[in-house]
């Protein structure tokens, strides 16, 4: 059949088949079409786009005769889009160079990490849980998931990092594209695809060996300390005595001197490494102050819980000198008579919730009724000083911190609130009554307080310790701030490759 199209108000014929691809009227069209990426086709008034491409002509109601018309495409778009853009762009030049120097990049990738490889082990948990063949071969299988989570934790990062650099290199091809063409079924689909793949591959490699370098030296007082820990097994510790010594001093000149070496660099190296010493030295004590501050709340707020081997240790060093036979008979067991024994006093109910997964497990109960009544009982106290309530008063802080001690006062709190529930209507408006009810909003925001704090502690117990987050931060900055012309070097050969 005869196909038409009109193109610059000339109009022009195609030989083809009913059963053709609408893909293969395109192609061939274009073929006369030279600037195929800025026009489009329309038929019955509405765009052909890629997504019919693979439908017969005939079942799009193109028949011999047709005539379809090729325009030039209108720029711009709606107000979605030009936010859209916008938003890429900030992120592209702006947000990302940003977070690339901040150094804060493998920090978080690294707690990403986290979240992952508990998921895989809790999925394991509940494999050998819910499935006995499984657990029949649980040495084998764990050796492979051992593996395989050794191996994701190597290359994490560097697909992390990966991922992100080619999302901004995408990005920026598709503005260059004004939004058009990125995920269209094209020849050059392809091309800028495998293009940019490799422009992102590249800068990941950079940065994770810029960052790798840095960190390396970290692996020698880490490789002595675990060499002088096997020797102690091994009763070998008093000839590598010496060990733990040569660690620290190690240790402090990496931790210490890792970037003197910039101070070399002539004219602005010093002036460098002057700006990294207070860099650094604000880092350390920032670091310092918040560990120092989350201990102190979780503290405050949240109480130690012991586990079910702490609770069998603690019951086996226990003098048999009480008068319960029970208990007697229960101290006297071994650990796997007891651990048979609590499973034997657990529900199903109970023994089914060992099993649930906890992404960050907390050692920490928070916002128990006793402990919250025990902080009132000691600030209570203050209230009891007049030249500790004449200081609040000046400060015009009495009648808040009166209230935030009354929420502590959880027997008193719950009374209250049953007068609340059982007030009429409007009464429960007043002063007397609408207390209770601002005291537990207040206890509520602490308890959150409470249980973000001890979730964050226990993120950064399992990242490592102050110094290692502080190192992980100083050296992720460094990698950042080197590999950051690079970015921009590509994003300039992203534009090359998008109009030649």
């Amino acid at each position: 059949m005869l196909i038409y199209y009109k193109y610059n108000n000339e109009l022009f014929n195609i030989k083809t088949h009913k059963y053709a691809s609408l893909y293969k009227l395109k192609y061939e069209i274009f073929k006369r079409v030279n600037d195929k990426n800025n026009v489009v086709i329309l038929f019955n008034n509405k765009i052909l786009n890629y997504q019919d491409d693979n439908i017969y002509l005939n079942k799009l109601g193109i028949e011999n005769g047709v005539v379809l018309m090729v325009q030039d495409k209108i720029k711009g778009g709606n107000t979605f889009t030009t936010i859209l853009i916008i938003f890429i762009i900030l992120f592209l030049f702006i947000f990302l160079p940003l977070f690339l120097i901040s150094g804060f990049l493998p920090s978080i990738i690294y707690i990403i990490e986290l979240f992952v490889l508990k998921i895989i082990s809790c999925f394991m948990v509940f494999i050998f849980h819910k499935l006995p063949r499984f657990y029949d071969n649980k040495k084998i299988l764990t050796i492979l998931v051992k593996c395989f989570i050794l191996f994701l934790k190597i290359f994490f990062l560097f697909y992390a990092v990966q991922d992100l650099f080619k999302l901004s290199y995408f990005s920026w091809c598709s503005v260059l594209k004004s939004g058009d063409g990125l995920f269209t079924v094209s020849d050059s689909y392809c091309e800028n695809s495998s293009t940019i793949t490799t422009i992102g591959t590249v800068t990941s490699f950079f940065y994770i060996i810029v960052y790798a370098l840095l960190r390396s030296p970290n692996l020698t007082f880490k490789s002595l300390n675990s060499f002088y820990s096997f020797a102690k097994k091994k009763k070998l510790g008093i000839i590598f005595s010496w060990i733990p010594q040569l660690s620290a001093d190690i240790k402090e000149t990496v931790y210490e001197n890792k970037f003197d070496w910039i101070g070399i660099i002539p004219i602005i190296g010093p002036i460098i490494l002057v700006f990294l010493q207070s860099y650094f030295s604000i880092l350390d004590g920032g670091m310092e102050l918040v560990t120092n501050y989350l201990s102190f709340v979780v503290n405050l707020g949240c109480s130690k819980k012991l586990s079910t081997r702490n609770l069998i240790k603690s019951s086996k060093s226990k003098k048999n000198n009480s008068n319960n036979a029970l208990v007697n008979a229960v101290n006297n067991m071994t650990i796997n008579e007891n651990l048979k024994f609590l499973k034997s006093i657990k529900s199903d109910r109970e023994i089914e919730t060992n099993f649930k997964c906890e992404l960050i497990n907390s050692n920490s109960e928070c916002c128990s009724d006793e402990l919250l009544q025990s902080i009132h009982d000691q600030f209570s106290k203050y209230l009891e000083s007049p030249i500790a309530v004449q200081h609040m008063n000046t400060l015009g802080i009495e009648d808040i911190i009166k209230l935030i001690i009354y929420a502590l006062n959880v027997k008193q709190v719950k009374k209250d609130m049953n007068n609340f529930y059982n007030s009429f209507g409007p009464y429960k408006l007043l002063d007397d009554n609408i207390k209770p009810v601002v005291a537990t909003f207040w206890r509520y925001t602490m308890c959150n307080i409470f249980y973000v704090a001890d979730f964050v502690q226990n993120i950064v117990f399992k990242m490592g310790t102050p110094l290692d987050l502080t190192d992980t931060i100083k050296c992720g900055m460094f990698a950042g701030a080197v590999t950051l012309p690079v970015y921009i070097i590509c994003l300039i050969i992203i534009v090359f490759i998008i109009f030649l």
